[in-house]
């Protein structure tokens, strides 16, 4: 029975019309993302493109609908910027939360990937499925031009195809696919493969031509997303291994790519691009040590997630969980090592892709979080090798050791289950499930849900959040209501960011004490508080994590420091460990009015809901999302 399946693989993938069958197979697997509907960063797309002036009325500089067309291509993946004086006004609205350091910048420059979403919104702006068609043929495009380089860099059709089929049946490309702002995940890699191509073709035939093509290719590379700069690594790779020329011969190749890198990164930091002073997104090119530092903990992380298919598993780990999972993930990326040994000692193309993969882990290692779209890259490479592995294992494997035989084999046959049979199930199941919801008009707008305000009262009153469980998320809030035509709140305040149970007091008819028994969970590094909290599994680390969009992880509070706004003033009345333990939130007119709507997080249900306030004296408890657990272990210690 094996025998007879491998044959049939065998024969499919040196098919002529394998082509075909992979592009279908790409299509239908992934058509569902075409009914995706928007989501968080779209909207600051949207804005930034369209103009709003609800929201330029309300600070929001980004939606200014005078920008020129040059200023709207820059400001697509502006989400705050202390020079430009977005930052302050953001922070002014409440869109940030009051923790939020004053000098931080997350402001990218990627004109080709900003370009096309330019297109989409001045020539068909309201066909969303169309946006989400244009990521898919992308897809397709980019499936085709690996398919393409894997024949040219791997010792068979066979492995070439089946590498090719691997890749595009990992359903990390999913969040690329259904996330409209996240086209540049996919734009980037297509131009690094057509760059890897152009310039191995001017390696074997000499014609200066490849070379600047090359040089094209990757610069649009780094115009789609400053990941693009994972091109040179498969770059140094390739002369490292294949390359045929004197050592010296091979160092001056690439410095014309080296040079487009050096220039593009020196242009990039003097006009202003970039991120500082975050925790979230870790530039090399402003922090070079803190980088260093941060990609010894990211590093074995990525590298096991890309080969065991759990991308962005780790986003759900408590600190101490990544802990754990750290040791353990230095000792999965040795077992790969020992594991590929054989295939890449035979194997010059293997070492090619399998270094190409692991050196691409560090520009990709900038970020905080890891999530599924900053594989696609060095998915590309391990792909290779696995299939190059299977290849072996059915095909050239010396067949001396039987036990050692068989155990090759199933490794190599539980890696092909899991990256093509079940993976294809996930796609098949997801295609079928999204496209059944949007016939019976059953999409959700975001896969968060943390915006239902729609049906609160909050028109020209402050939203006042207690406990918003992703913080980083209430951004996003008034660019998504100006987009569905709705009324925008006069302001917004968050007062916790939600992951820990929290008690407030009424101290009279205009202020209120906010108090957090383990603290406020302000920091990506440190864990929520709770020995309950730090050994589940929850989204709420996740949220934590994202506690690095708001600054760096070793900025200072101290006690009676104060937070002044038009309508709010807060100040720290208790530290624990350096951070905020309670606050006293003073408003500028009495809570009784409707100058207000508070709202806050329920956790059993999933949704925000209105919050009635307690009386003066008198204190309310919000539960935080380990509330059970913790009251049960309390118990029992008890």
């Amino acid at each position: 029975m094996i025998s007879i399946a491998v044959t049939f693989a065998k024969r499919l993938l040196t098919s002529p019309k394998y082509l075909l069958v992979l592009l279908t197979l790409t299509f239908v697997l992934h058509m569902a993302s075409i009914v995706a509907a928007l989501k968080t960063d779209d909207y600051l797309q949207w804005a930034a493109l369209s103009g709003s002036d609800v929201l330029f009325d309300k600070g929001f500089v980004v939606a200014d609908p005078s920008l020129s067309w040059y200023e709207q291509i820059g400001n697509q993946f502006n989400f705050f910027d202390a020079k430009n004086g977005s930052l302050a006004q953001l922070i002014d609205y409440g869109a940030l939360p009051w923790w939020t350091e004053t000098d931080i910048k997350i402001h990218f420059f990627r004109p080709i990937s900003s370009l096309t979403h330019w297109v989409d919104y001045n020539f068909w702006p309201n066909n969303i499925i169309w946006m989400h068609f244009e990521n898919l043929l992308i897809f397709m495009l980019l499936v085709f031009a690996v398919y393409r380089l894997y024949q040219k860099t791997t010792s068979s059709a066979g492995i070439a195809a089946l590498a090719a089929l691997i890749y595009s049946l990992d359903p990390s490309h999913l969040e690329s696919l259904t996330w409209v702002a996240s086209r540049n995940a996919l734009l980037a890699p297509l131009f690094a493969m057509l760059a890897i191509q152009s310039f191995i073709q001017w390696r074997e035939t000499d014609r200066i031509t490849k070379m600047y093509l090359s040089l094209i290719f990757l610069l649009c590379a780094l115009l789609s997303a400053e990941a693009g700069i994972a091109t040179t690594c498969y770059l140094f790779s390739y002369m490292l291994w294949i390359d045929k020329a004197p050592l010296g011969r091979r160092i001056i190749a690439l410095m014309p790519a080296a040079g487009l890198v050096i220039v593009w990164r020196i242009a990039y930091n003097y006009a202003g691009f970039g991120s500082e002073n975050v925790a979230q997104y870790v530039d090399p090119g402003h922090d070079p040590l803190f980088f260093a530092k941060h990609l010894i903990d990211r590093f074995p992380q990525m590298i096991a997630s890309a080969n065991f298919v759990y991308d962005g598993g780790t986003r759900r780990f408590s600190l101490a969980q990544e802990h754990a999972s750290w040791i353990y993930s230095w000792a999965i990326t040795a077992l790969i090592c020992l594991i590929y040994y054989p295939v890449l000692k035979r194997d010059k193309y293997s070492r090619f892709w399998m270094t190409g993969a692991m050196i691409a882990v560090i520009p990709l290692s900038t970020i905080n979080v890891i999530t599924a779209r900053l594989f696609e890259f060095v998915a590309i490479g391990f792909f290779a090798v696995l299939a190059s592995y299977a290849q072996w294992a059915f095909s050239n494997l010396p067949s001396r050791n039987i036990m050692y035989t068989s155990a090759v084999r199933l490794l190599a046959g539980i890696w092909l289950i899991v990256n093509i049979g079940l993976a294809s199930q996930v796609l098949a199941v997801n295609s079928i499930s999204s496209i059944n919801k949007y016939a019976q008009g059953d999409v959700e707008e975001d896969p968060f849900p943390f915006y239902n305000f729609d049906n609160m009262d909050y028109q020209d009153r402050y939203l006042v959040v207690a406990n918003a469980p992703y913080t980083f998320l209430l951004q996003f809030v008034p660019y998504r209501l100006a987009y569905h035509n709705l009324p925008i709140p006069a302001g917004i305040r968050s007062l916790t960011p939600g992951l820990s149970t929290l008690s407030i007091k009424r101290l009279n008819e205009q202020e209120l004490l906010v108090d957090i028994k383990g603290g406020f969970s302000i920091y990506s590094h440190i864990d929520i508080p709770g020995e309950v909290a730090q050994s589940t599994l929850s989204d709420a680390h996740n949220s934590r994590k994202l506690m690095g969009f708001f600054g760096r992880s070793d900025r200072i509070y101290s006690l009676g420091q104060q937070f002044n706004y038009n309508d709010t003033r807060i100040e720290i009345t208790k530290l624990l460990d350096g951070r905020p333990k309670a606050i006293k939130v003073t408003f500028n007119y009495p809570l009784d009015q409707e100058k207000y709507l508070f709202v806050y997080w329920d956790w059993e249900s999933q949704r925000y809901r209105e919050l009635v306030l307690p009386k003066i004296g008198e204190q309310i408890i919000l539960k935080g999302p380990f509330y059970q657990a913790e009251t049960l272990q309390e118990n029992k210690a008890i």
